[in-house]
């Protein structure tokens, strides 16, 4: 009997050890999907390109960048920009020394989004305010968001902030993975930032006010 427990014990041992084997895996996941919104085939695809990212390097110096995504239902009252400064922050994303990392929050009910860089692309000339705002928030996103085509949306952005990050930065990148992102773009909106500790913030979003015959506008998104 008591050989059979331990027989019992060993086996039980050897499949939680495989397990434990498989959970810490080099990959990383870098998708988290708290709405459900995104395809296994989508997450699977940016998770792939984003720990190819990881990979990444400057002059041959490994630099440890991260692009994390997060994709959550509502925002329940907080304001996205402090929402996302404060999710960047307690995650660490991107390593303390180079400080290269991105994210991007999407609040589908409150229809928001929000792109924030670490202060190590401050000064970038290819990734920063100006080209995120341009190449890669176009018009076809918030089509898609309209259109409730969440893979679309958030493969495009995804892809067309890496196309800008590979300007500065060399990894081996797999292109086939979300697809080609060389599409045209509207300016057919404002544009807004603002930047602290937590790094460059970007946000879209749209309000119309119409007071005492003054009309109100900020930001669309879709």
């Amino acid at each position: 009997m008591k050989k059979k427990s331990l027989l019992f014990v060993m086996i039980v041992c050897v499949l939680i050890c495989g397990t434990t084997i498989k959970v810490n895996a080099d990959s990383q996941n870098f998708v988290d999907d708290q709405a459900n919104i995104l395809s296994i085939n989508t997450k699977e695809n940016i998770n792939l390109a984003l720990n190819e990212f990881t990979t990444a390097t400057i002059n041959g110096e490994m630099v440890k960048p991260q692009y994390a995504v997060l994709i959550i239902d509502s925002l329940e009252g907080k304001t996205i920009e402090k929402f996302s400064k404060d999710y960047f922050n307690s995650k660490g994303i991107g390593d303390k020394k180079n400080n290269l990392g991105i994210l991007i929050v999407i609040a589908v009910n409150d229809h928001k989004y929000r792109t924030q860089l670490g202060k190590g692309w401050n000064g970038n000339s290819f990734l920063n305010e100006g080209t995120i705002k341009e190449q890669v928030y176009r018009s076809d996103i918030t089509d898609d968001f309209r259109a409730f085509d969440y893979d679309e949306a958030v493969s495009s952005m995804v892809n067309r902030t890496l196309d800008l990050a590979k300007n500065t930065l060399s990894w081996n990148r797999n292109e086939e993975l979300l697809g080609n992102s060389e599409e045209n773009y509207s300016n057919d909106y404002n544009y807004s930032s603002s930047e602290n500790s937590g790094g460059v913030f970007l946000i879209f979003s749209i309000t119309i006010l119409v007071i005492s015959g003054f009309v109100y506008l900020s930001i669309a998104i879709y």
